[in-house]
């Protein structure tokens, strides 16, 4: 019995430790993205690694001047906007009228879509590259938009699919005995008590949308290029200016990580809704 005080605090020890060992492994790649970004290219690559530096601007005042970064940046922001408005307005009313279809198609149904989401993205270059050819759509914000919405939907259905199944169906029976219809229904009673979910969401498929690389490098040139693909801009046969890399990268994680700080409430209400009934 005397042991167990310090048992108790040699267990919270170890969680400490053990935490503060994996949050040291997850911040090293930022802190070292981050410092590269603020060195010059003699201090990022001196040995032994200098870690007292004078920090300097120089790598960000290079992008930002640069006419075309701006750009990519303003389109990243235009695509991502879009991918996320127009995912949550055609994706929960689906999600919404699938819950509440009673048919045995449903199951297959969804496990349909969710193959949408397994194909790998690599096998569908060759036939979106050729159809984008023939549409048009090479090099536009709105073709980017309907090839990231090919991904975005799915996964706003599927998520918002079984938060729609968790609210009471008393609920919305009693709005239907008030006089409600279907779309009054939806809109008054299933979509404030799913809005934690659809917040949660909707910072996924902007982080998708925001991050995506491959489609974005295959089926844009110079008009609708994305920030994530203007990193490619620094990289060449001659050199690769690390700095700018570096600086690029850490503009790329920062909407991100303010989106998520800023809506974070409702990313863990969303993320927990469902979890406790009655």
């Amino acid at each position: 019995m005397n042991n167990s005080p310090l048992k108790r605090r040699l267990s919270e020890f170890g969680c400490y430790a053990v935490a503060a060992i994996l949050i040291f492994i997850f911040l090293l790649p930022i802190y070292y993205i981050l410092t590269m970004s603020l060195k010059l290219e003699v201090d990022a690559f001196a040995y032994p690694p200098k870690w007292l530096f004078i920090p300097t601007l120089k790598n960000y005042v290079a992008i930002f001047t640069d006419g075309n970064f701006t750009r990519y940046l303003m389109n990243s922001l235009i695509v991502s906007s879009c991918c996320v408005l127009l995912g949550i307005v055609v994706g929960t009313p689906a999600a919404y009228a699938l819950s509440r279809t009673k048919n045995r198609l449903i199951p297959g149904l969804m496990f349909f879509i969710l193959a949408v989401r397994l194909i790998p993205p690599m096998s569908l270059l060759l036939p979106i590259f050729s159809l984008y050819v023939k549409t048009n759509l090479m090099d536009t914000l709105a073709g980017l938009v309907l090839l990231n919405l090919t991904f975005v939907i799915p996964l706003n259905v599927w998520m918002l699919k079984y938060f729609f199944d968790d609210v009471p169906k008393e609920m919305e029976e009693s709005a239907e005995i008030d006089g409600c219809g279907t779309l009054q229904t939806f809109l008054r009673v299933a979509m404030p008590l799913v809005a934690p979910a659809t917040a949660a969401t909707a910072i996924f498929s902007w982080i998708q949308a925001w991050n995506e690389f491959l489609f974005a490098l295959v089926v844009t040139r110079l008009n609708a290029r994305t920030i994530t693909v203007a990193v490619t801009n620094y990289m060449n046969f001659e050199e690769m200016n690390w700095g700018k890399i570096a600086a690029t990268a850490v503009v790329i994680s920062f909407p991100v990580i303010l989106f998520s700080i800023a809506v974070r409430k409702y990313l863990v209400g969303g993320m927990t809704a469902g979890a406790v009934k009655g």
